[in-house]
């Protein structure tokens, strides 16, 4: 008996159900589909779930780990998930116990990093263009005199220097005759 996962069945039997189909992988026995699972991505986020088969423990020993979904806080049943496994066999080893969020976390945080860093050096450049951008108007009004700039906005167009010295609002930029 075996259950398998969704690419899997997108090789074997596509559009068909696979629930009942027997499978040989290589020279092993013949199993008969149980089930069908979602897939899962051991690689990543990013990567392609690859197609998978999983056996009972008790016909075939070779466990490497253990998947529990629960509606509780995770590490809540933890302890409780290592008691169970202790009183079915003493002896087996539990290491590299983990939250689902862990392994997620570890394999996003360099692309986490590299937006980090993209953005950090976006904000640099938006910063560095604002400074060019008010050095060379800076520069402008300069070359230019008191009748650039803003000084202008206040004025009538038609007024002379002297009116519009006494037209134009104080700290502004323009000239008295």
């Amino acid at each position: 008996m075996a259950i398998v996962n969704e690419a899997f069945i997108g090789k074997l039997t596509p559009g068909e159900n696979p629930v009942g189909k027997r499978v040989r992988l290589g020279k092993d026995r013949w199993q008969r589909i149980a089930g069908v699972i979602g897939d899962t991505r051991y690689q990543g986020p990013a990567q392609p779930a690859g197609a998978e088969i999983y056996f009972p423990f008790a016909q075939d020993a070779g466990l490497e780990f253990v998947a529990i979904r629960t509606a509780v806080h995770e590490e809540g049943v933890l302890g409780a998930v290592r008691n169970i496994i202790r009183r079915l066999d003493p002896g087996l080893p539990i290491t590299q116990v983990r939250t689902m969020r862990q392994p997620v976390d570890l394999a996003t945080a360099l692309p986490r990093a590299m937006m980090a860093l993209v953005v950090g050096f976006a904000a640099i450049a938006l910063g560095m263009a604002t400074l060019g951008l008010a050095g060379v108007m800076a520069y402008a009004v300069s070359r230019r005199g008191a009748k650039s700039g803003c000084a202008w906005l206040w004025a009538p167009a038609a007024a002379t220097s002297r009116e519009r010295s006494s037209a134009a609002p104080p700290g502004s930029f323009s000239q008295a005759p």
